[in-house]
């Protein structure tokens, strides 16, 4: 019981961390976007500083690591650089292959980057091996 406790906890601290990085994320885009950047520009930007953001806020609040930060960091990027080929890709399918508008085709993306994220920040970056009940 303790352990579905403790899963939740992290689970929710996550998901607001995520919610709020992401709302930063988006409104970074669509910024961009209205800025006249092209929208795969706009993506990079605006990952990159998500990308920081992220990692502060989950590295303090959410998993409370004390872990080297080097090898820590390294692991995270790692994880959002792959997060970000896939959200790439899908992103320019979107747009240039089935013509959605950039800010709807992003906000569809990013349910599965989300639900992405979780899995590879927990098990490889900050490296909790604990399941989730």
């Amino acid at each position: 019981m303790e352990t579905t406790t403790k899963n939740a906890t992290l689970f929710s601290k996550f998901v607001l961390v995520g919610i709020i990085n992401t709302a930063l994320g988006y409104g970074l885009f669509a910024l961009f976007l209205k800025l006249g950047i092209f929208y795969l520009g706009a993506l990079t930007l605006s990952h990159i500083i998500a990308t920081i953001n992220s990692y502060i806020w989950n590295r303090k609040f959410t998993f409370r690591s004390k872990e080297n930060i080097k090898g820590e960091f390294i692991r995270f990027v790692s994880v959002y650089a792959l997060m970000f080929l896939v959200n790439f890709l899908l992103l320019y399918i979107a747009v240039d292959v089935l013509k959605f508008q950039p800010l709807a085709a992003q906000l569809a993306i990013l349910a599965v980057i989300v639900a992405v994220s979780f899995i590879g920040q927990k098990y490889f970056t900050f490296r909790i091996s604990t399941p989730i009940n």
